[in-house]
This record gives structure tokens, C-alpha cells and sequence, in this order.
């Protein structure tokens, strides 16, 4: 096998990220020449991630499997370039920067890795897409996917026609894309949150061109020039978010805020409230001024008064509960400089990016006893 030169510090944190994400399969990582370009696989079924490093004149004629975590290991002994080469049983790795070599015991694949490599899967849907388009979609709505729910469905991120949908049961957000999905005869599907995750997380330049492609039986695949998502879909019907989007137009109260203040403003409220059932924060609307005060459930009583750019309230007093951290969360996902927050008859709050007429978020209020109105 030829010497294979590979960038260490890179690979480790490509290697890191997909770790944190997927269980390798029998903790393995596989290896394999193609087209002039080394083939780094890993996979636990559902998912399958595959890196590509050109090189000139790999000769590697069949897979080959190292222990993941035993490599990973051996690559944080590096700071820059290392030398990747087979010799008999074992890959060699070294490095010109000092005299430390690492033997790392080679395996044969199973039947699994053989049947992996020989799937001829065709997928006819294709369509392409500018990485940073993809990334600000997906950034606007990932953090509100269910995680580890009991409702399986609600682990992924709905992708349909027209829309982006993702939702944990107590929030939802949506953006409105213009993806030829119907042009291109795109089924609706729903990516499993780690596989989106994961893919977002490696891909470093915005300028690069995504393809996303689908199979007949659902597969999808999420493709750069050096990263490739093979992914199953989560099976079962996606709630229908239609119904659960409020009409804007019974808005009691509308707002706006400048996000820098807000988002200063609510992580100090946040760090003082006890993150136990019981406490939480309240919205509190009187006389045209709105503050976030504590609940009673909390050790400490606090309370800030926001910073209101313009602002059409139609009521007197009322205070609702909700949840600080979830609020947060969604407006720094928006990254704007202003959001508007409405609140519907139901005391459902909407948010919404005054530079974005696609998104909308929907976040669900807290009961709270004796709430004045």
C-alpha cells in the first residue's frame, strides 16, 4: 500500500464530531480506495458518514477495518500531517515531526462491511443547494427537534414540499423553503436529528455546493465533495404543524426587541432561576410596560423590564408562564439584530424574524395559578 498523507488535526475533529453523534458499528472504522481518493467510513446502520481525502495513486484494492476509538487515539499524538501506511497486518503511522510511530492491528470485514460496499443503491431524486442556504435552514429550526422522545417521529426534522418543520411538543418552528422538491418529485421525509446534526457540524465552508438525493425506499443522502450523509428516514406521520400555527391575526400583544439586549437580559434572569419543576419565568404585561419576573416556585425573586422597540398591546394586565431557556434558545437561532414576539388570545407566543418572512416559532406557555387577566 502506497504512503498516505493525511491531516491529523482535521481528521481527529471530523472523526470527534461523528463520535459524539453515532455508536460505530462493532467499533470499527473502515478504509478503502476509490478513484484516486481514500474513503473513510463509519457507520451505525442508520447512519452512514464517508470522508473523502484525494491521493494520488491509491492502490487500496478492498475495505479494511481499524478499532475507531484505537485510531482516534492515535491521531491526538499528531499536531499536523501524519503518514498513513499499511504494512502486512498492521497500519504504520508516523509522522516528521518527531520519531513517534503507532502500529494499529488491521481486520478484515465482516460479512455486514462486504454487503455495505456491494449495495447498489440508486437514488433518482436529486437536487443541489448552497451550504449556506442549507446551514441557515437547518440552524433556524434544529434546536426545537425532540430529543430522545418517546414519539419517534418528533426525533427528526420534517422536510416537505414547502416548509422545514421541526417540534419537541412544547415548541415549534417552521421555515418556508424554495427547494424544487416537486420539480425534482421529492417525497416528504424525516431526517433523524443525529444525522443532521452531524452533517451541519462538518461542514466547514459555506461555499459549497450540498446535493441531496432520495431513494425509493426513503434513503437520503446529504453530499458534499468531502462528506457523505447516507441516512435512513424516521417512518410514521409528522404532526400536522398546520394546525398547531396560530392565526396572527388574533394577536392581543405584539412587540419588539433589540436581541442583543434581550438575550443579555434573559441569560441573567435565566441563571437565577432554579432549574427544577415548579420554577419558572413569567411574562408579565401592564400598562403598556412588559417584564420578566420569577415565579413563585423560585428561591429567588427576581425581575427585569424590557426594552421595547415599537409595540401594540391590546389588553390592561396579563402574565404567563413559559419556559426562559426555550425562549432564549430560539431567538439566538435567529440571528438577527431585532425579533418581533406576538401573543395570540391563547397565550401562545409567536416569534417571529423581521428579516425573514419565512420563519415562524411557536413557543407554549406554562399554567400558572391565579393568573391575573
Amino acid at each position: 500500500m502506497k504512503t498516505i498523507i493525511l491531516n491529523s488535526k482535521q481528521l481527529k475533529s471530523q472523526l470527534t464530531i461523528i463520535k459524539n453523534k453515532i455508536s460505530p458499528l462493532t467499533g470499527k472504522i473502515g478504509f478503502f480506495g476509490n478513484n484516486n481518493c481514500l474513503e473513510i467510513i463509519v457507520t451505525d446502520i442508520e447512519s452512514t458518514i464517508q470522508l473523502s481525502s484525494q491521493q494520488i495513486g491509491i492502490d487500496i484494492k478492498k475495505i479494511f477495518l481499524l478499532d475507531f476509538k484505537n485510531f482516534l487515539k492515535a491521531l491526538s499524538a499528531f499536531d499536523s500531517y501524519i503518514f498513513f501506511e499499511r504494512i502486512k497486518n498492521e497500519i504504520v503511522i508516523s509522522s516528521d515531526e518527531n520519531t513517534l510511530q503507532i502500529k494499529i492491528d488491521v481486520e478484515e470485514p465482516d460479512q455486514f462491511w462486504k454487503d455495505f460496499l456491494d449495495n447498489n443503491e440508486l437514488f433518482e431524486n436529486q437536487l443541489d443547494i448552497n451550504s449556506e442556504d442549507f446551514k441557515h435552514l437547518i440552524n433556524c429550526v434544529y434546536n426545537t427537534i425532540a430529543a430522545d422522545d418517546s414519539r419517534w417521529i418528533m426525533n427528526g426534522c420534517l422536510f416537505s414540499e414547502d416548509d422545514i418543520v421541526t417540534t419537541d411538543g412544547k415548541r415549534l418552528t417552521k421555515i418556508t423553503h424554495n427547494l424544487p422538491f416537486k420539480e425534482n418529485e421529492f417525497e416528504k421525509f424525516v431526517l433523524p436529528r443525529n444525522s443532521l446534526g452531524m452533517f451541519i457540524s462538518l461542514i466547514k465552508n459555506n461555499n459549497e455546493l450540498i446535493t441531496l438525493m432520495q431513494s425509493k425506499n426513503g434513503k437520503i443522502v446529504l453530499k458534499t465533495e468531502n462528506v457523505n450523509l447516507i441516512s435512513q428516514v424516521i417512518e410514521g406521520e409528522f404532526p400536522n404543524y398546520s394546525q398547531v400555527i396560530p392565526d396572527e391575526s388574533n394577536c392581543l400583544v405584539k412587540f419588539e426587541l433589540n436581541t442583543k439586549e434581550f438575550l443579555k437580559d434573559a441569560r441573567k434572569i435565566s441563571k437565577l432561576i432554579d432549574k427544577k419543576p415548579g420554577a419558572f419565568c413569567i411574562l408579565e404585561i401592564k400598562n403598556n410596560i412588559i417584564k420578566i419576573i420569577s415565579s413563585k416556585g423560585n428561591s429567588i425573586k427576581c425581575e427585569i423590564e424590557l426594552n421595547l422597540g415599537w409595540y401594540d398591546i391590546k389588553l390592561n394586565h396579563l402574565e404567563i408562564g413559559f419556559d426562559i431557556d426555550y425562549l432564549i434558545q430560539m431567538v439566538a437561532d435567529l440571528n438577527s439584530k431585532t425579533v418581533t414576539i406576538k401573543l395570540t388570545d391563547e397565550n401562545i407566543l409567536i416569534i417571529k424574524n423581521p428579516s425573514d418572512e419565512n420563519y415562524i416559532g411557536i413557543l407554549m406557555p406554562i399554567k400558572i395559578k391565579d393568573k391575573k387577566k
